[in-house]
C-alpha cells in the first residue's frame, strides 16, 4: 500500500509543490519505502516553505522513523 501511496503523491507534487503537508507525506512514504536519500531531499524542501515550529516539529518525526528503520535493519542483519 505505500508504493501505491508513493505514485499518488509523486503524480500530485508537480502541482503542489507548495504543500507543506503533501510534502510531509511524501517524505514518510519515502522512509517507508526506505527511498532514504529522497525524504531527505524532501526534508530540505520542506523547511522553506512552512514555518519553523512546524518544520522541527517535523523533524523530530523523521528523525524517530529514521532511527526505527535503522534499527529494524541493524535487528534484520544480526
Amino acid at each position: 500500500r505505500s508504493k501505491e501511496a508513493y505514485d499518488l503523491v509523486i503524480r500530485a507534487l508537480p502541482y503542489n509543490e507548495d504543500n507543506p503537508e503533501l510534502l510531509k507525506t511524501y517524505i514518510s512514504l519515502c522512509l517507508d519505502l526506505h527511498l532514504s536519500d529522497y525524504a531527505e531531499a524532501g526534508l530540505a524542501k520542506l523547511q522553506p516553505i512552512t514555518t519553523p515550529a512546524d518544520y522541527q516539529a517535523f523533524r523530530i518525526t523523521y528523525q524517530e522513523k529514521l532511527a526505527s528503520i535503522e534499527k529494524s535493519r541493524q535487528k534484520f542483519l544480526q
